[in-house]
């Protein structure tokens, strides 16, 4: 059975009313009179009082008046005087009756009357009755006062039941019908940010955050999953409601999709990969349009009852169709266009190829031509003899095998002069007899050049040359082993030709020495004398001129010799002066250049400079090249792309220089440039700790960047100390990083505070929690002399059981949970969790920020609850926390459930809220502009976000978005008929329309997101606008020192000092725009040139660069 609660406050009615009833052990007077008549009048009087009985009852029932005597007791207006006493009582008897049941029909009637009047409205009907029970009971004298009153207790505890469960359906029935609502609010704001590609996740956008579509559709998901708990809603209803999202974001982004396509073959593949998952052609697909399809698919359900897969298979068909139609247009005029067009130069495409054809024939005539040249000329046995001859000036070891390095030259000397004898044969430039002539010239002129090199031990005398013949033919043994190694030689040399062999015998004969001496002398003369010519040598060229027409030089080079000492030469001028010409083209120039002497045309290339004076290098080279056809063009093209391969090492090198001193500014400014990802500063940054953290977090100046950029070294220093691995550093050293983390983590964004290192990814919620409950717990009294290794290994333990709930101070409330530590902790009494609440007691209502708060900060309490301490530091923490955080004074933006309130908005007052402008933005430059852009905005249509702006009505933002995340959308109320409405305007559906025409009008509620390409913007011109003041600032401070600027800026910003020079940087007053635009400080110690923290040294290094 239900208890039923009353309230502790006055009651209308609370105890019985007292009156005096009559004993029935007390003999009343008439009653003594009738026991004196005695026994025999006994039978009598008893028959006659059934008869008076019988009649009082019957008057009672007919009276027709009820009125109430001075004791409150019915009674007859006029009583019937011939009534007996027996005849009395029956008739009070029925009186009493009639009474009571005209009392309860009018308890029954009032009460179906406050029933109809306040059906859910327990309150008003319980005060009302109880008024109109005890007013009755007042006027019904003391007997019926205290019948009255047992009537309508039970009666008002009965309907007051009723009403209350009348009121709870009334307002379960309410929620659900909300659900409806607010999750058809959602979908519409789901389709139409999904409409705007807002769906899609940029892959080039590097910051991770969720797009509009997908923060409405978390929403959504999260409002679902607390309505099915509290059973508004059934999972089967929720879920299509899911789907409708999914539905919409799908096809939202199909539609910007399809936008970037270009053929009905990509839209044909996009189709069967979103529908059935098919991703065998997608490779055909631009890789940005795969991953905008990856992120559509999964919005789609391929689920065959409960799916929408066919409903966006459906739009896409739809939304394509016209595309298609379009594109099936272009195809139809290209394929006529081409058909024009293949006609038209059909015979000039066939003349080109005819005219190609010849060009290739002639060349490779001119090739054959060439080689057959060549060896008709001896080209291929010209120089064996000085090759060969040469080894003998060899330089070699005594422990190397000499004969063996011959034999290795030789073979190679043979073996490169047959592979060209055989590709010539297979390319059918010469015949099989010629190749056969050719071989034995190269093997006799290979053996005859061996017999030379061995000459002092073949004694080539009459008799010696005998002698050798011998040798030869194996008739006679060698007289040394150099003549035995010439033997082995030459038999080599010819192998299986016998016939050439024994002719060669027969038939060879020794060269002079002195023809051998001087044919040496001036082969080394010339190597000499060509070098010194292409060096550059003074009078190279008149002197080597003098030699070639030396007799000797005319007898013993060859022909080859003589036209390569020209094409050297030539090529070598040729170089040098295109180096003085190209020493100041970029590698762009160079490549243009270089294709222009190729013969390409000038209209189809790039240019960074005037590309008229390119031009005219080309030509004169051309017209060089073309004067001396001994100069290849090859050559001078692989020359060229030399020295543009060398210009773009040289030009990626200054462009790494400039990113350098790009990222030094940006660091020297606190700047973060977007198009530089977060980890490059933080290499940078690393690279100048190295080895030394522990005195890099101590310089003020180098922890200034850490709050900024962060660093992985200190991060994984830091992660190090959470896991227990200390690196073997010391009890200080761990100190000074949990002292570093403790005084950089948590910064002030106008009037928000927030954790840096969580915020930016420098470190994971669960990392910096237990990093501060390391603090937490060294801060705890008695805990002073524990070490941080005593502490970390106390906290692992101490992890390893978790705790659902902790001591908590207070009688009626022993334990408290994590949830109810952070609901004490953001302003809800303790009280509110008592198990005996008062009899009428109000359930506290949780506003969005204590939501935020304990969803956000839950696993944070539930690790300090397992780490032992103690409730009361648990809520002081967190207590610090809500109010710099979650309840931000500001002017604009009001909570929808906070504490701030229309009179607070009336009156100009600090507003209240969770979610402020600022804490959406890198800084107050971006939460500036954001407000302007608003202000601008509601200014247009005669409002202001400023309090008692004249000409404005006043109008604040109330945040559209009440779960907490990256991304926020304000929405304007204003104050109309002291009620907090939102403000909608009316706005033209066509505002191109000329004002005088007739123009439709719609209703629109204006949104201001945080997020938009519009911040993007803003963001690099602000980073542009900062490294411009930063620049001018130098400029100007430089300009003090009356020096010129090179000397005081560039040498002061070298690769190894970051920081100002300590003169120029003397120069700068706190009136200087970098101190009051940035707040910056310069680095000091010289960053990031380590590991020199104090300063001291990189100072004097700075003072020294100026000085000279």
């Amino acid at each position: 059975m239900a208890v039923i609660k009353q309230s502790d406050r006055p009651q209308f009615f609370n105890q019985r009313i007292g009156i005096n009833r009559f004993s029935s052990n007390s003999q009343q007077p008439w009653e003594a009179l009738a026991d004196a008549a005695g026994d025999i009048a006994s039978l009598t009087i008893n028959r006659m009082a059934e008869d008076a009985i019988t009649k009082g009852t019957e008057q009672a029932e007919s009276a027709s008046l009820l009125i109430t005597d001075e004791n409150g007791s019915p009674k007859f207006l006029n009583p019937p005087p011939n009534l007996s006493r027996t005849a009395q009582k029956a008739y009070q008897r029925v009186i009493d009756q009639r009474y009571a049941t005209k009392l309860n029909n009018e308890l029954q009637l009032k009460n179906k009357e406050l029933k109809i009047k306040h059906p859910y409205d327990a309150e008003s009907y319980s005060k009302e009755f109880s008024v109109f029970a005890k007013t009755l009971a007042d006027t019904s004298g003391p007997k019926w006062g205290a019948k009255i009153n047992d009537m309508s207790i039970h009666m008002l505890a009965m309907n007051k039941l009723d009403i209350e469960s009348s009121t709870a359906n009334k307002i379960f029935q309410e929620n659900k019908e909300a659900v409806s609502g607010i999750s058809e609010a959602l979908l519409s704001q789901i389709s139409q940010a999904s409409n705007l590609g807002e769906a899609l996740r940029d892959p080039i956008d590097k910051r991770n955050k969720d797009p509009l579509s997908v923060t409405y559709y978390n929403q959504l998901r999260t409002y679902l999953q607390e309505s099915i708990t509290a059973n508004l809603i059934d999972k089967k209803e929720a879920n299509k409601y899911l789907t409708q999202a999914k539905t919409s974001m799908a096809t939202g982004s199909i539609d910007t999709l399809l936008k970037m396509t270009n053929s009905k073959t990509q839209r044909d593949i996009l189709l069967s990969y979103l529908t059935s998952g098919d991703t065998s052609r997608l490779a055909r697909i631009n890789p940005q349009i795969i991953e905008y399809a990856s992120q559509i698919r999964q919005y789609i359900d391929t689920d065959p009852t409960e799916g929408n897969v066919d409903t966006i298979s459906a739009h896409f068909k739809r939304s394509a169709g016209p595309i298609n139609a379009i594109y099936a247009e272009d195809v139809r005029l290209i394929n006529e266009q081409k058909k024009l067009y293949d006609k038209k130069y059909k015979a000039y495409y066939n003349s080109a190829v005819e005219i190609n054809k010849l060009k290739l024939e002639a060349t490779e005539k001119d090739r054959k031509n060439k080689v057959k040249l060549h060896l008709a000329n001896r080209g291929l046995t010209e120089t064996i003899d000085i090759e060969i001859l040469s080894m003998e000036n060899l330089q070699m070891p005594p422990s190397v095998d000499r004969l063996g390095v011959y034999a290795t030259q030789i073979n190679s000397i043979k073996n490169e002069r047959i592979k060209y004898l055989e590709s010539a044969l297979k390319a059918e430039d010469i015949t099989d007899t010629k190749y056969r002539q050719y071989l034995n010239e190269v093997n006799n002129s290979v053996a005859k050049s061996v017999l030379d090199l061995f000459r002092n031990d073949i004694k080539f005398t009459v008799v010696g040359k005998k002698d050798f013949q011998l040798v030869l033919n194996g008739e006679k043994a060698p007289d040394n082993l150099n003549q035995a190694f010439a033997a082995e030689a030459i038999a080599a040399i010819f192998g299986s030709d016998t016939k050439g062999l024994k002719t060669f015998i027969n038939e060879f004969k020794p060269s002079e020495e002195a023809v051998i001496r001087n044919k040496l002398n001036v082969h080394t003369e010339y190597g000499v004398r060509l070098n010194n010519v292409l060096t550059g040598k003074e009078n190279s060229i008149e002197e080597f001129s003098s030699f070639m027409q030396n007799k000797n030089a005319q007898r013993f080079l060859t022909t080859t010799q003589k036209t390569d000492a020209i094409k050297e030469i030539q090529t070598s001028a040729l170089k040098n002066n295109l180096a003085i010409n190209v020493a100041n083209l970029d590698s762009t120039d160079l490549n243009s250049l270089n294709l222009l002497i190729k013969g390409q045309s000038s209209t189809a290339l790039e240019f960074s400079q005037n590309p008229q004076k390119i031009i005219e290098i080309a030509k004169e080279t051309k017209d060089f090249l073309d004067n001396n056809p001994e100069v290849s063009k090859d050559t001078i093209s692989s020359y060229l792309t030399g020295i543009e391969v060398q210009k773009e090492d040289d030009e990626r090198a200054s462009e790494q220089f400039k990113i350098d001193a790009n990222m030094r500014s940006n660091i020297n400014a606190g700047v973060i440039d977007a198009t530089v990802p977060l980890s490059d500063y933080q290499k940078y940054i690393d690279e100048a700790i190295g080895n030394n953290l522990i005195e890099a977090i101590q310089s003020p100046t180098f922890t200034n960047a850490l709050r900024t950029y962060g660093s992985k070294t200190l991060n994984t220093a830091l992660k190090n100390v959470v896991s227990g691995n200390f690196e073997g550093r010391s009890n200080d050293d761990v100190q000074q990083l949990i002292t570093t983390y403790m005084n950089n983590s948590r910064l002030r964004r106008g009037s928000t505070v927030y954790n840096n290192w969580t915020t930016k990814g420098f470190l994971s919620q669960n990392e910096a929690t237990h990093l501060e409950t390391m603090m937490l717990i060294k801060n705890q009294p008695g805990n002073e002399n524990l070490s941080w290794a005593e502490i970390s290994l106390g906290l692992k333990e101490a992890q390893k059981e978790k705790k659902d709930f902790i001591k908590f101070a207070d009688s009626e409330l022993p334990t408290v949970t994590s949830g109810q530590i952070l609901k004490i902790a953001s302003g809800t009494n303790a009280s509110d969790f008592y198990q005996k609440k008062p009899i009428y007691y109000t359930k506290p209502v949780f506003t969005a920020a204590q939501r935020n708060f304990e969803n956000k900060y839950k696993s944070v309490v539930q690790f300090y609850m397992n780490s032992n301490l103690d409730s009361q530091t648990i809520i002081n923490r967190m207590e610090d926390i809500f109010e710099n955080e979650f309840r931000v004074s500001q002017d604009i933006v009001i909570d929808p459930d906070g504490e701030s309130t229309i009179s607070n908005i009336l009156n100009g007052d600090k507003l209240e809220t969770s979610m402020p402008i600022e804490k959406y933005f890198q800084d107050e430059n971006e939460t500036n502009w954001f407000v302007n852009l608003v202000e601008e905005n509601l200014n247009s249509i005669g409002y202001s976000l400023k309090h008692n702006k004249q000409g404005y009505k006043r109008a604040v933002l109330e945040p559209e978005l009440l779960a907490d995340g990256p991304v926020q959308s304000y929405v304007p109320y204003h104050i109309e008929n002291n009620n907090l409405i939102p403000l909608i305007v009316e706005r033209s559906i066509f505002p191109e329309m000329s004002p005088d025409d007739l123009q439709e009008q719609e209703l629109h509620l204006p949104r201001y997101p945080t997020f938009s390409n519009q911040l993007m913007e803003f963001r690099e011109q602000e980073t542009e606008r900062k490294l411009n003041t930063i620049a001018d600032a130098v400029q100007n401070s430089a300009t003090v020192l009356n020096e010129p600027l090179s000397n005081k800026i560039i040498k002061g910003f070298g690769k190894s000092a970051l920081g100002m020079p300590v003169n120029i940087e003397a120069n700068m007053e706190k009136s200087n725009p970098l101190y009051s635009i940035f707040n910056w400080q310069p680095f000091k110690d010289g960053f990031p040139s380590m590991p020199d923290f104090s300063g001291e040294k990189q100072r004097q290094i700075n003072k020294e660069k100026i000085g000279n």
